[in-house]
């Protein structure tokens, strides 16, 4: 087993271990975690300022939240050393991929070829860093405090609130997420449920947004009633294999694909109390094969783009 795969077994290992404590190990929360820690704070690269997407963006998040760092900014060891940081000692990285297409010339034919892979990267985040020089106490001092722009800020802060003083307020694109993906819905009031989904009839049923704790909880809850709605579409199951295990891994994936949308979108990632019921089942799932989590990000990785592509909005 390579450094990077016994890495990413143990991140999995830990996640289990919150699951196994009744904690959601992806979400920030004012009540779980320190004071201190932006409850939207998507992970990024402190040098491109360009914010980790697929794959990267879940590894990265899992750390961030795990290790209940400040702030969302992560670099290579050279570019801390760059900007006149360096890593403090005894920390452990975080491997994030990227892809990489060149072409490659054959010396003996000519020939021309187009050769794709990928490189593992180690990166630290900026807690793990301590400044080298006044100059880069300088630079963790203003990077600590900044947060990566939500892409399409003008359009997700659009929010119409009412003036009466009420706190709730409404996203036009958010709330025509139903008729953008072609799925039936219906708000119902009901103490019991947060979330329902009629999956014969592809109908998400919840609570009007009066019955969430905020505005912010409701559209993660309708985000995620969405990525359950699209499931068949996007292959990921049909109507001869729904069981208990499939139904919640399906949830696993739309909590995972709520929190990858919210974080792109700039809402609050609140906790999530009505997918508890699964925790134990999601243990189990990762316990069987630490590999299961991987093809769970996939899964939530297509889902978010697809619902970005639907709405409008491009994944960046």
């Amino acid at each position: 087993m390579s450094k990077v795969e016994e890495k990413l077994d143990n991140l999995v290992e830990k996640i289990i271990a919150k699951l196994d404590e009744g904690v959601l190990p992806w979400r920030f929360s004012k009540n779980s975690l320190n004071d201190n820690v932006h409850v939207s704070c998507r992970p990024a690269n402190v040098v491109s300022l360009e914010p980790y997407t697929g794959k990267n963006y879940f590894v990265t998040l899992f750390n961030l939240c795990l290790n209940q760092w400040s702030s969302g900014w992560f670099g290579t060891f050279l570019q801390w050393q760059a900007n006149d940081c360096k890593v403090k000692k005894g920390e452990k990285s975080t491997n994030i991929m990227r892809w990489f297409s060149r072409q490659v010339i054959d010396p003996y034919t000519g020939s021309q070829t187009t050769e794709e892979g990928h490189r593992w990267y180690s990166v630290f985040n900026i807690d793990q860093v301590e400044p080298a020089s006044p100059k880069g106490e300088t630079y963790l001092s203003v990077n600590k405090t900044a947060v990566v722009n939500p892409v399409h800020l003008d359009k997700v802060t659009n929010r119409l609130i009412d003036p009466a003083g009420n706190p709730y307020y409404r996203v036009a694109l958010f709330d025509d997420i139903p008729n953008l993906l072609g799925f039936n819905f219906e708000e119902k009031e009901d103490p019991d449920f947060d979330l329902r989904f009629d999956h014969k009839n592809e109908k998400v049923i919840m609570p009007p947004m009066e019955e969430f704790d905020n505005s912010a909880t409701y559209y993660s809850t309708l985000f995620q009633g969405a990525v359950l709605a699209i499931g068949k579409r996007l292959g990921r199951v049909d109507d001869n294999n729904r069981n208990v295990a499939v139904t919640s891994r399906e949830h696993l994936v739309a909590d995972l694909a709520s929190v990858y949308l919210m974080d792109i979108l700039g809402l609050e990632k609140t906790d999530n109390k009505n997918v508890s019921e699964f925790l134990p089942n999601w243990s189990r799932y990762l316990k069987a094969d630490k590999k299961n989590l991987m093809s769970v990000i996939n899964d939530a990785t297509k889902a978010t783009k697809y619902i970005l592509d639907k709405i409008g909005l491009n994944n960046k």
